[in-house]
């Protein structure tokens, strides 16, 4: 049997991720000292753990990792919940990837000067755009600036 803090280190993980697993039920320590409560595990359950690992690092759901491992699921469940994980990490890659754009325009804009007369601001009542972000031309000297938007952004 293993101690803790060497199954921590075996897997690579805190003991704080062992507790936790523990806890949900996910991987229940094969003896518990009653007076230490400190945990031990066998190395059928290190192998456990390095299932857990690979579907969280997979982006499994902890709530359906244990499931998957105890009923020794087939293939195609899991090629289904692959494909998942897979179409949503696309989607969240398209938007960081869109979100990318913008930045790099707005500081291709910024960098050629195209926006030297006006201000990048967030504003809370802002609609010009999904993320509150509006730019409004400088006004010239000794004119006031609205108030309700924050301080603009300058390079």
């Amino acid at each position: 049997m293993y101690g803790i803090g060497t199954v921590a280190r075996l897997a690579q993980v805190s003991v704080r991720t062992l507790r936790h697993y523990d806890d949900l039920g996910s991987l229940r320590p094969a003896r518990v000292d009653p007076l230490t409560g400190y945990r031990y595990y066998t190395p059928d359950q290190v192998v456990r753990l390095h299932r857990i690992l690979v579907l969280r690092d997979l982006g499994v759901p902890l709530s359906q990792v244990g499931q998957l491992i105890d009923d020794d699921v087939t293939v195609e469940p899991l090629r289904g919940i692959l494909r998942l994980r897979q179409a949503e990490a696309r989607a969240r890659l398209t938007a960081q990837t869109e979100q990318l754009r913008r930045v790099e325009l707005r500081l291709a804009q910024l960098e050629e000067g195209s926006m030297a007369d006006y201000e990048v601001t967030r504003s809370a009542r802002s609609t010009s755009g999904s993320n509150g972000l509006a730019t409004r031309q400088r006004r010239s000297r000794g004119s006031s600036t609205s108030t309700a938007m924050a301080p603009a952004i300058r390079g």
